[in-house]
Order: C-alpha cells, then sequence, then structure tokens
C-alpha cells in the first residue's frame, strides 16, 4: 500500500508517487541516454504500462519506498528518489536518485534530495545505514554523496559495462548517528 510520505526542503518536495504520476515525459526521461546513461535501466525498453506496474510493485512492498520530486515553487515532476532492498533485519537499504528535468540539474536538487531522503531512513525508518552505488564516471553523484557524509568503502572493479567497455562501480555509505 502506498504510504503518504511527504518531505519538504527549501527546493523541492519529496512524496510519494502511484502509478498515476507516470506520465509520458516521465517515460521519455527513462528513454533519453543523456539521463540514463549512469543507470542500469537504460538496457531495458519503457512504456507508461511497465513504468507503472513497476511503481505498483514497489508500493506494495515492505523493502521500497519511491518518491517523485517535485519543484516547490510549481509542483512538476522533475525526478525519482528510492529507499530500495530495505532490510528491516539489518536496518539497511540502498538509494538511488533520478533527476529527470535537465533544467533541474546543477541546481543542489539532488544534494537536497539525498539530505531529506538520508534524514526520512535514519529518523523515520530507523535505519542503521544506507548505501549507492556510482559510475566512476559519475563524478556529479559522488560529489552529491560526499556533501551529504556519505564515505567511499569500496570499488568493484570494471563491474558495469558502459559504452563499450567496463568501467569501476564505487560503492558509498553512510551509517546513521544513531546507532543501536
Amino acid at each position: 500500500m502506498i504510504n503518504s510520505t511527504i518531505l519538504v526542503g527549501e527546493q523541492i518536495i519529496l512524496k510519494n508517487i502511484s502509478e498515476f504520476d507516470v506520465t509520458q515525459n516521465y517515460i521519455n526521461w527513462l528513454l533519453d541516454p543523456h539521463i540514463n546513461c549512469y543507470l542500469d535501466l537504460r538496457w531495458e525498453q519503457h512504456t507508461i504500462r511497465s513504468v507503472k506496474e513497476y511503481i505498483s510493485f514497489l508500493n506494495k512492498s515492505e523493502n521500497n519506498e519511491i518518491f517523485g520530486l517535485f519543484s516547490k515553487s510549481n509542483n512538476e515532476h522533475i525526478g525519482n528518489l528510492k529507499i530500495g532492498l530495505i532490510s528491516h533485519i539489518n536496518l539497511t537499504a540502498e538509494i538511488g536518485l533520478l533527476i529527470g528535468e535537465k533544467s533541474y540539474w546543477n541546481r543542489n536538487i539532488a544534494t537536497e534530495a539525498i539530505f531529506l531522503a538520508t534524514n526520512y531512513a535514519f529518523n523515520v525508518l530507523k535505519l542503521n545505514k544506507l548505501h549507492a552505488f556510482v559510475y566512476e564516471y559519475n563524478i556529479g553523484a559522488l560529489k552529491i554523496f560526499m556533501k551529504n557524509g556519505y564515505k567511499v568503502v569500496g570499488t568493484y572493479k570494471k563491474h558495469v559495462r558502459f559504452e563499450n567497455s567496463f568501467i569501476d562501480l564505487i560503492l558509498v555509505e553512510k551509517l546513521s548517528e544513531n546507532i543501536i
């Protein structure tokens, strides 16, 4: 069942999304090679139906939360953030982010989104640790996580296919300051 979590920042609002939030514009983000170049989803074809089914699946899961990023000024849906693979035993999860609207790039939106979601994960979900995987060429994402207190803890050498070669996948993580 979909939650009704709303996280408010200076520029954005994060709120749980449903299949009703899936539009052709959203699908266009997923199909745009400039937007999806660092995401594994770039290997798949996406349709409104397939993405609605995916969102519905996530919302029924107890181990995932999917948020839409909405501009605070005009309520435009500009991206998504997922806290996924939540382990309720180990109190860990993976975090991932997509800013689909290019006009919102380089405006600290992603930094704010990771900040809001990290605080939510630690203070509301009571998780102990969050982690993310970053393609080695995605320097912007690595900087965003570092600004939010994540640390590089490992590298999977030549782990993902990128263009015509294999590149490293960097593992970043952050521990809750309220460790039990």
